[in-house]
């Protein structure tokens, strides 16, 4: 049939292939006998079992290297997570493990950043607007002061003035109440500041004359003459910035 072929024959096996010579084909016999097909058989099996051990082995330590920096990245995102959670907003995680567990490190980094900023400007806009309300707020003191006495005890009044002297009084304690609102905001505002920016320093001077160069042009459209003295010296003081500006 012009091809090779492998016999089982008593004894071993016979490997027979074709060879051309002119016209005719000759058949090369090659008889190899069991004992010499099963010799070294055992150590061929001993070396194939050490390197599929070796690659076992290999495997495990990839995988468990890969699986630690997995565990260990998502164990800091939980951690950043519960700490955001409790209202740690300072928390950052360590951008570490693969490469979706590094993008997610920075995602909550950059989500940490971001509401930290917006809580921090919601502070000042509460302490500045606290500050704001005590100008309209002591105008209303005045007024409500320069109003007649609301004293109802000494005296013989109809029921009009008591009526009237009462609202007065309603008023000056709504007035009061107002404050203390307005300080207590004021005051809790100021050391959620402090606490979470720790310490902070800030120069009066400089203080003064950036506020100054803002209210110089509303004073310029009024007429009114203004001056700034003693601020050219660095006064510092125990302040935030933002707080002696408001």
């Amino acid at each position: 049939q012009r091809r090779s072929l492998v016999v089982d024959v008593p004894g071993g096996a016979a490997r027979l292939d074709p060879v051309v010579l002119g016209d005719r084909i000759a058949v090369v016999e090659v008889f190899v006998p069991d004992a010499a097909m099963s010799r070294g058989s055992g150590t061929r099996l001993l070396l194939l079992g050490a390197v599929a051990l070796a690659l076992v082995g290999s495997a495990v330590v990839v995988v468990d290297r890969v699986a630690t920096r997995t565990v260990y990245a998502t164990r800091g995102l939980i951690d950043g997570a519960l700490a955001i959670g409790d209202g740690d907003l300072a928390a950052r995680v360590e951008p570490t493990g693969p490469r979706e567990l590094a993008e997610a490190g920075h995602a909550f980094n950059q989500m940490a950043e971001r509401l930290d900023a917006a809580r921090t400007d919601e502070r000042e806009l509460v302490a500045d607007l606290s500050h704001r309300l005590r100008t309209p707020l002591t105008v209303l003191r005045l007024d409500a002061e320069a109003l007649e006495s609301d004293d109802t005890s000494v005296g013989t009044f109809s029921q009009a003035e008591l009526d009237h002297r009462r609202g007065i009084r309603r008023i000056r304690q709504a007035i009061v109440t107002l404050e203390g609102e307005i300080d207590v905001l004021i005051k809790t505002t100021r050391k959620a500041v402090t606490h979470d920016a720790g310490p902070a320093m800030c120069d009066v001077s400089e203080v003064v004359r950036d506020r100054m160069v803002f209210w110089s042009a509303l004073a310029g459209d009024q007429n009114r003459p203004h001056r700034v003295s003693g601020a050219q010296l660095r006064i510092p003081a125990p302040v935030p910035r933002a707080e002696l500006a408001a």
